[in-house]
């Protein structure tokens, strides 16, 4: 019986002398993204359904609580962002984030459904890392909820300038 990897054989196995290597695999990667555990209804999901949180609507009173994990050390020579898509965003609209307890300040607009803050490392712990978010505005210009849909970490490396 065939399965579908024989019709990908020369593709994957460079791919898995690759990946067998972490060092290779970290000093070639420039852009690592940690996202949150998302994938209610129907979108993918990279860990168990049973514990993802998201998509959930953003509340003015409870905090709304995701978590990332990120087993790569982040320290010096990567920048890091934080990045929040909602659905039905207003520019009026403020979001309050705390990670591992701590204000993210700075957010901006990065198109009309997605917020973007640099992140220090030392906001950070290696492993599960805990984001708490909550409307802190909102915008009367709509009654719709405000719906998270994606919560990423990206890891950008300096020293890997590929992309």
């Amino acid at each position: 019986m065939k399965n579908n990897s024989e019709n990908y054989g020369d593709y994957m196995a460079p791919l898995m002398k690759h990946m067998g290597d972490p060092a290779a695999l970290r000093a070639s990667q420039r852009h690592i993204m940690f996202p949150a555990d998302r994938g209610r209804p129907q979108q993918a999901y990279q860990y168990n359904w049973l514990h993802c949180v998201l998509p959930e609507k953003l509340s003015v009173d409870k905090p709304l609580r995701a978590t990332i994990r990120a087993f790569e050390p982040l320290g010096n020579g990567v920048r890091l962002t934080l990045q929040i898509e909602v659905t039905n965003l207003q520019p009026d609209d403020e979001i309050a984030v705390q990670l591992n307890g701590r204000p993210v300040d700075g957010w901006r607009r990065d198109g009309s459904d997605r917020l973007t803050a640099a992140v220090a490392p030392g906001l950070l712990q290696r492993g599960s890392n805990q984001v708490d978010m909550r409307l802190a505005k909102r915008a009367s210009a709509s009654d719709a909820a405000r719906t998270v849909t994606a919560l990423e970490l990206h890891a950008v490396g300096e020293s890997n300038n590929r992309n």
